[in-house]
């Protein structure tokens, strides 16, 4: 191997695309591979888990919105309105952000039992249920003491339990 093959050590390979870069060790698989280069990433990990997350979150949104929307358009009251919309859009969320957003990172970690995976779907439910709770709080306070309208009310609350939401599903739902 040449001088101009080495860089500190390391060897240089070129990929299919044809890009330089350099070559982790032999013995390395796929998934330490894919460790290393997520680590080397550093905060860019986080930001394309936010990133995904909130795409998820705009779908969700779309989901609670729309469900909303229409029972008012059916005239169900707007608390009753507000928990089977957000129930819409939980369910969405649930399926996207755990096979998507916070997957486990291997199909070994995803088979290992049910164990995980219903404390899992229990923790999202709780979750869910304190962000419900919150939301449908906010929209009370802003249609009853503030006087704004059912669908703005929404609108404000979506964004206030969308800050809550990444920190707890990143934190305790989804957590490795």
């Amino acid at each position: 191997m040449s001088e101009e093959e080495q860089i500190h050590g390391q060897d240089q390979v070129v990929d299919e695309a044809g890009t330089e870069g350099l070559a982790l060790e032999r013995s390395v698989g796929p998934a330490e591979e894919q460790a290393a280069v997520l680590s080397q990433a550093g905060g860019k990990k986080i930001t394309l888990q936010f990133i995904i997350f909130s795409l998820v979150g705009v779908l969700n949104t779309v989901v609670d919105l729309v469900v909303y929307w229409l029972l008012l358009q059916l005239s169900i009251y707007y608390v009753i309105a507000n928990i089977l919309s957000y129930g819409a859009g939980m369910l969405n969320s649930y399926i996207w952000n755990n096979n998507v957003t916070f997957r486990s990172k291997g199909m070994k970690e995803r088979t290992e039992g049910k164990k995980k995976s219903s404390a899992q779907i229990w923790r999202f439910v709780i979750w869910n249920g304190i962000t419900l709770l919150l939301s449908s709080i906010i929209i009370a306070v802003l249609i009853e003491l503030v006087g704004w309208s059912e669908l703005w009310s929404k609108l404000i609350a979506t964004v206030i339990i969308v800050l809550v939401q990444f920190t707890g599903m990143k934190k305790w739902v989804f957590r490795d």
